[in-house]
């Protein structure tokens, strides 16, 4: 799953929200997957309130959500601190709105054996060659 930290300056807010989604998601606009930047757009972010985009995953081992360490997670944040928070108000905030959405850990893990289904073909091409 994809994940977007940003603040939301909404007057009744004004605090930082987090929004995630399947890599599955299709933009009605586009074809393929919804993307960090085709979500910002299409949702209509102001990018200055963007301040954290990444992966996470479902852990089947801890049965936890976690950040997906292969692949970069892009912070935008002007200190270490502040994305260290960031960091974990994405995981406990995943943890708690996913902790038992069984459709959203099938999602995960499903797309966890796409990328590997992918990695495997990929390692043959290059063995082929």
């Amino acid at each position: 799953m994809r994940f977007i930290v940003f603040f939301n300056d909404h007057p009744k807010v004004m605090n930082f929200d987090i929004r995630a989604w399947d890599n599955a998601t299709q933009h009605p606009n586009f074809r393929g997957e919804m993307t960090h930047n085709l979500f910002i757009k299409h949702f209509r972010f102001n990018p200055d309130n963007v301040f954290l985009l990444g992966d996470i995953i479902y852990n089947q081992t801890t049965k936890q959500w976690e950040i997906d360490t292969k692949r970069p997670l892009v912070s935008l944040c002007q200190n270490k601190e502040q994305q260290q928070e960031l960091v974990q108000f994405v995981q406990q905030t995943i943890q708690q709105k996913f902790a038992h959405n069984h459709e959203a850990i099938r999602q995960s893990l499903w797309e966890q054996e796409q990328i590997r289904q992918q990695q495997i073909q990929k390692h043959f091409e290059t063995l082929v060659r």
